[in-house]
């Protein structure tokens, strides 16, 4: 008995995207330390216990919305954010040419918005949210040391206040001495015993 065999050959033909990065460097108030460092928060947590945990501070969710109303978000990323305030965050190659308002979204931060739209490159992105308060929405940072602003930290809930509601959480935390990474955990810059 003769066995037949058929030889499947598939071809495919694919075309890779080209990845736009827009570099960022922004830090939180409760977080900076000085001299252009912010703490390395996950190392601290005992999230990150890997040889580069030292030089991270936490993740950053970084979207790019519409420049006109609705502001739909575009694209969204998840970026690692390191303790002198830098992160790059990879979009696809369909931003280059257009502009969008870049928004920050962080565990513990109120949610910040670039005060205006950014034009994206095809190369060469970049945008430091430190070098002055308006840079931000409404200026909504904090002045952190001499010509450096930051985010302003606190909002545990997220409800993009800083209020007696965060606190809530804070009490919490404290009260069952809950400790390491959660998403509505304690700023830094607030005591444990002010708390209390």
């Amino acid at each position: 008995m003769k066995k037949a065999f058929t030889l499947l050959i598939i071809l495919f033909s694919f075309t890779v995207k080209g990845q736009d990065t827009l570099n960022l460097k922004l830090f939180s108030e409760g977080y900076y330390l000085g001299n252009g460092l912010q703490r390395h928060v996950l190392y601290n947590e005992g999230v990150n216990n890997t040889a580069d945990s030292l030089t991270r501070t936490d993740t950053i969710i970084v979207e790019l919305h519409n420049a006109i109303s609705p502001y739909a978000v575009v694209d969204s990323v998840k970026a690692h954010w390191m303790t002198d305030g830098r992160s790059s965050a990879i979009f696809s190659s369909a931003i280059a040419g257009h502009s969008y308002y870049i928004v920050i979204r962080h565990r513990n931060m109120i949610l910040t918005w670039s005060a205006a739209p950014y034009y994206f490159a095809a190369t060469g992105n970049n945008y430091d949210f430190t070098t002055d308060s308006t840079k931000a929405q409404g200026n909504n940072m904090a002045q952190v040391d001499s010509g450096v602003w930051a985010f302003h930290s606190g909002d545990i809930n997220q409800d993009q206040n800083i209020d007696l509601i965060d606190f809530t959480y804070l009490n919490y935390a404290c009260h069952h001495f809950l400790c390491g990474y959660y998403s509505w955990f304690r700023p830094p810059h607030i005591s444990l015993m002010t708390a209390i």
